[in-house]
């Protein structure tokens, strides 16, 4: 899978958690987007699912942060 692939799959799993989708960019932290707790699980569990992949609680906390 190419970079732009796995970037298109991210952006696919933010367009269904986010209701204002101006904010999607690059360069966009949680924050800009305005991810609360449960939009965070929500983004990671499509994405661990889509990529067959678990994050580690960690990377929770920090996205968190």
């Amino acid at each position: 899978m190419s970079r732009e692939e796995i970037k298109q799959r991210v952006l696919d799993a933010l367009g269904v958690i986010l209701v204002d989708k101006a904010e999607i960019r690059d360069d966009a932290t949680f924050k800009d987007l305005r991810l609360d707790d449960e939009d965070v699980d929500e983004l990671f569990a499509q994405l661990g699912g889509e990529f067959n992949f678990e994050f580690p609680d960690f990377i929770r906390k920090r996205a968190l942060n």
